[in-house]
């Protein structure tokens, strides 16, 4: 009698994805943060063991077969949960850093018209992971409450990664637009400048020709007779 078809057929399916999503999670870690999750692969590492264990089958008792797969199951889960709980950790360092970089640039939240909600989400993210200690909090429900958390994580920093260039684009043409007004402010004062100066000029070149038409009135033998 085999693992796979007898009683414990359904326990080894179980096992069986669940295996699967974990080495998928530990992989995309992997990938996107260029670490080995070393917690999940240890944990994995139990996993045969208590796997190898249950094969014999033919020397232990059913309860024995079942406990074994149990514990197999149990710590390809806690594998799994190593694996999201180090990737929201980096994705926390990930909104942090952008926070620090872009959070003082005012097209930020020109681009990211949602930016103050997604920082209280990766607060709040934080709040939910220390609510409660590891002595005292049950695994799979902690991990479960945390899932969703995981993945509004990913979404924040996937939106943010796509704004960057946008919020660049948006910051060199407000550049361009506040020297174009810049200039414009320039050429204007300068215009004004040059008009009073041509005003002065020429109001000075009136009164000049004023005072010399009355030098000229007050020398002429006419008026003078």
């Amino acid at each position: 009698m085999s693992l796979i078809n007898s009683i414990y057929q359904s326990k080894i399916e179980e096992l069986n994805q669940c295996f699967k999503e974990t080495e998928k999670k530990v992989k995309q870690l992997e990938l996107y943060t260029l670490e080995l999750s070393i917690p999940s692969i240890n944990q994995l590492r139990y996993v045969s063991h208590h796997l190898l264990k249950a094969s014999d089958i033919n020397n232990l008792s059913v309860d024995i077969v079942q406990e074994e797969i149990k514990k197999a199951l149990h710590h390809c889960q806690r594998a799994k949960f190593d694996a999201i709980e180090i990737w929201i950790t980096h994705l926390l360092g990930e909104i942090k850093k952008f926070e620090e970089q872009y959070s003082s640039i005012k097209e930020t939240q020109d681009v990211i018209t949602n930016y103050v909600g997604y920082l209280t989400d990766a607060q709040n993210t934080v709040d939910a992971l220390n609510i409660i200690s590891d002595e005292e909090k049950d695994r799979k429900e902690y991990y479960d409450n945390i899932i969703p958390h995981y993945e509004k994580l990913q979404k924040i920093v996937n939106e943010f990664k796509n704004s960057k260039p946008l919020i660049a684009t948006l910051i060199e043409d407000n550049n361009k637009e506040k020297n174009r007004v810049r200039r414009h402010f320039t050429i204007n004062v300068i215009i004004g400048i040059l008009g009073i100066i041509i005003a002065s000029a020429v109001l000075a070149n009136k009164i000049g020709y004023f005072d010399n038409n009355q030098n000229q009135s007050k020398n002429s033998p006419i008026i003078n007779s």
